[in-house]
């Protein structure tokens, strides 16, 4: 039966991957589960415990990098009972598996639960967050199941998610690198570019200087999006602030008819793996 899914009927379960916190914290139909940040020996609920501030300044003293791990079972099947309380339908969406294994916790946990579906992104970030905001925009208007799945297929073929990072170091010693490992980025001068490719970190390209670094995002941005489509965006950041209004305005001057949907920060199991420094697009086109 295709039913009807609005705001008033269907909630949604996120994980702590989804970014940036911000615009979803204070929504009444988004529950999250974070991950967890390990610094030394000390534990952090990702995004409630700890800021991505506080993370780079724990990191820059740190004799080791910080790690992460999934939530728990419990900590899902926690989420859906409370949910599930509140909605008749809930959407639990989720970094990609080839990242993590939390979606693979989210399924286990929903095996109680038969009005949760759960997620794969295929991505993570504000790849997953642009997703959860178009979706939530969809509910506002009333979309039926069907829809919402031939939805959810589209952006997984369409949604594009890029990051500009001074350094792929992070990515490196974190074990997360996937194929970007034959990309050199620690060149004096070489600004690498990743994206997410079927739901893994992939090397897209290298520049030299930020402002050429700027222009390919940009030309990446054109290639993913038809003149005549609409184009939605999410821009993030990693302590690097100044980066999201260059960006912001020159996405602008390509297409007016842009809608930033998105701007903030990654959180800290991104941080982890991306380090400090990173500006990034997210954009889907319809």
């Amino acid at each position: 039966m295709n039913t009807i899914l609005t705001r008033r009927n269907t909630g949604i379960v996120i994980d702590s991957t989804c970014d940036p916190w911000s615009s979803f914290k204070d929504d009444p139909n988004i529950r999250m589960v974070p991950l967890k940040v390990l610094v030394g020996d000390e534990a952090y609920d990702d995004l409630l415990e700890i800021t991505i501030d506080q993370l780079y300044e724990k990191m820059a003293g740190a004799a080791s990098l910080p790690t992460t791990s999934q939530p728990t079972v419990e900590q899902f099947s926690v989420a859906y009972a409370e949910m599930c309380e509140r909605f008749e339908h809930v959407l639990s969406i989720h970094i990609s598996a080839e990242m993590s294994g939390t979606v693979r916790a989210a399924t286990e946990a929903g095996e109680r639960f038969p009005r949760v579906e759960i997620i794969d992104s295929r991505t993570v970030s504000g790849g997953a967050g642009l997703l959860i905001a178009r979706i939530l925009s969809l509910l506002t208007t009333g979309i039926g199941t069907d829809d919402l799945q031939a939805y959810v297929a589209h952006y997984k073929r369409r949604g594009r998610f890029l990051i500009h990072t001074p350094s792929l170091e992070h990515l490196r010693r974190g074990g997360r690198i996937g194929r970007a490992q034959s990309m050199v980025g620690g060149l004096l001068g070489i600004h690498p570019l990743i994206e997410l490719q079927d739901g893994l970190v992939t090397a897209y390209g290298k520049a030299r200087g930020e402002r050429r670094a700027l222009d390919m995002m940009l030309q990446y941005v054109a290639d993913n999006a038809g003149p005549t489509e609409r184009l939605f965006v999410g821009l993030l950041h990693g302590a690097n602030p100044d980066a999201l209004p260059v960006l912001k305005q020159r996405i602008l001057a390509l297409r007016p008819d842009a809608q930033i949907v998105l701007e903030g920060s990654i959180g800290c199991v991104v941080g982890v793996h991306i380090g400090p420094g990173p500006a990034a697009i997210a954009m889907i086109a319809e």
